[in-house]
């Protein structure tokens, strides 16, 4: 007899709490080393780069057909050198692990000859930084795995969903697109010019399978918006959609659906070509237009200041140099901007103050 006992409870609390509780990328420290997770499939590539064991980024690839070839040793590796490029500008300088589930990758830095030039390339690459490459066992990089397996998406779901079949074949009498071909295929009847078949008791055509109305918003939305999809554009959606499904139109159904995803259209970067920039205003006085930016990763000075406030006036070219450091306040560039004025007494106050969209 089954018993319910407290590592069932502590696994079922477990449980809920993934389900209910959205993981939160972390900020990277860049006084501390980082982490990364890396794995290759036949196909494609993951890693997650992480710090303190919070995941900072993720990252996966498919491979090109020349990738696809190489031997298991070289698509690790090749998994490990991309990581490393993708995420260099973080690890530059600093020690850095990496976990890989390919145990003879440990014994890189080691090896005396190297069987490919493409090695001899990888291995000048990843000389520059400091790594320690450690041996992690598939079932404890499971984050990086799962980045380099095939996606799930709702096709595959729905060939095994016997649930759902049910419910397609009451549907199949009143789709208003092919009732008529359904209910012919039903009485056992054959028609040649038609690409259509019924195999227990469900619509296929030209080998998939038929989604009827009222169900193909759902199958859009699990193909596009489930955490696994990624919020791909339309055509690589319908390419998902049609390596199992089939209904007429499914481009316009697909496009109509994605145009309206309020993610995509928050997220995604609108490409269309707004015009040309609208120039600005040129000045007729000193200090009636001034640009301000900051300049950084100095050498820091005596007073330990690494950064530079710069004031230029758009009229006479002159430039004002106000130190400062990295981590400036708003409080602060308030104070360097009073200065600016005090060098500029004999003048009006400024009538465009043009800025970069990060400075405040």
């Amino acid at each position: 007899m089954f018993q319910w006992g407290g590592k069932h409870q502590k696994a079922f609390d477990t449980l809920k709490e993934k389900i209910s509780t959205t993981p939160v990328l972390a900020l990277p420290d860049l006084q501390r080393p980082f982490e990364i997770q890396t794995d290759a499939s036949d196909y494609a590539r993951g890693a997650v780069l992480t710090q303190h064991g919070k995941p900072i980024c993720y990252h996966s690839e498919t491979f090109n057909p020349t990738v696809v070839n190489y031997p298991t040793y070289d698509k690790e590796m090749y998994a490990l050198v991309q990581s490393v490029k993708k995420w260099k500008r973080y690890l530059m300088g600093k020690e850095t692990v990496i976990h890989t589930d390919h145990q003879p990758l440990q014994y890189l830095h080691s090896q005396t000859k190297l069987q490919q030039s493409r090695h001899y390339r990888w291995m000048g690459f990843i000389q520059q930084f400091h790594l320690v490459i450690r041996y992690k066992k598939s079932i404890h990089n499971k984050v990086a795995d799962m980045l380099s397996r095939p996606i799930i998406n709702a096709s595959t779901i729905l060939k095994h969903n016997s649930v759902l079949h049910e419910s397609y074949i009451e549907q199949y009498a009143q789709d208003m697109d092919f009732k008529d071909v359904y209910a012919t295929f039903s009485q056992g009847k054959r028609v040649e010019e038609l690409d259509y078949h019924v195999k227990d008791r469900l619509l296929y055509h030209c080998g998939k399978l038929y989604i009827p109305q009222t169900e193909r918003v759902k199958i859009i939305r699990e193909a596009h918006t489930s955490l696994i999809s990624g919020h791909f554009g339309v055509s690589k959606t319908v390419a998902q959609l049609q390596r199992f499904c089939y209904w007429p139109k499914m481009n316009e159904t697909v496009s109509i659906y994605v145009r309206g995803c309020a993610m995509c259209a928050k997220s995604k970067p609108n490409n269309r070509k707004l015009g040309l920039y609208t120039p600005l205003p040129i000045p007729s006085d000193p200090w009636e237009s001034v640009s301000m930016d900051f300049v950084g990763g100095l050498p820091k000075s005596r007073k330990g200041h690494d950064y530079l406030y710069v004031v230029v006036d758009r009229f006479s070219k002159m430039c004002i140099l106000i130190p400062c450091n990295k981590q400036i306040t708003a409080k602060q560039t308030a104070n360097c901007s009073l200065k600016m004025y005090g060098f500029i007494l004999d003048y009006p106050l400024p009538l465009y103050l043009i800025k970069t969209p990060d400075l405040w």
